[in-house]
């Protein structure tokens, strides 16, 4: 983080605030427990191989710089290209709602669409999903309503949008 505030010449106290906003929060990361605890139940699927998880750091650095740098630009429109699971969007959308205001376009193939060969090789089985199991079934209820999901590839589906943004990550392979 110290290496984004000084790239960013943001100031790290700021930045950390934010880090320390997302850690202390007990309400997202039991939003998150929860989706995975359902998934685990309904379709016989661990996710990450964990019942459950104790801290947002589990998630990896990525997830937590998105957090923050949607939290310190406050972005009106942003847009996800590769959802999977839904890790980096239920991040995103968790700050947007701390911000009280913006929305997120993501974009991705349905989950049976995705090639296996495309997948994290480190992630293992966790990565394999049935079919019934849409893209982004890691995304808490509560963070939908500022969500739009399209199941396409991007390359077909951006031209078509009718938005310019803000924000933009892309963490796909089309």
């Amino acid at each position: 983080l110290e290496q984004l505030a000084s790239y960013l010449g943001e100031d790290i106290q700021k930045i950390n605030g934010f880090y320390a906003e997302l850690l202390g929060d007990r309400v997202f990361l039991e939003e998150i427990n929860a989706q995975m605890q359902s998934v685990r139940k309904h379709f016989q699927k661990g996710i990450f191989r964990h019942e459950r998880l104790d801290s947002v750091d589990w998630f990896a650095i990525q997830r937590i710089m998105l957090y923050v740098l949607i939290r310190l630009y406050q972005p009106s429109q942003c847009l996800e290209t590769g959802v999977f699971y839904g890790g980096n969007t239920s991040f995103m959308l968790h700050a947007l709602r701390k911000n009280g205001k913006g929305h997120l376009t993501s974009i991705d193939l349905p989950g049976n669409k995705i090639p296996r060969e495309k997948r994290h090789h480190l992630v293992g089985d966790s990565e394999d999903f049935p079919a019934q199991l849409d893209i982004g079934f890691l995304v808490p209820e509560g963070l939908k309503k500022n969500w739009t999901l399209i199941r396409g590839d991007s390359l077909q589906e951006i031209p078509q949008l009718q938005s310019t943004f803000d924000f933009y990550i892309h963490d796909s392979d089309h």
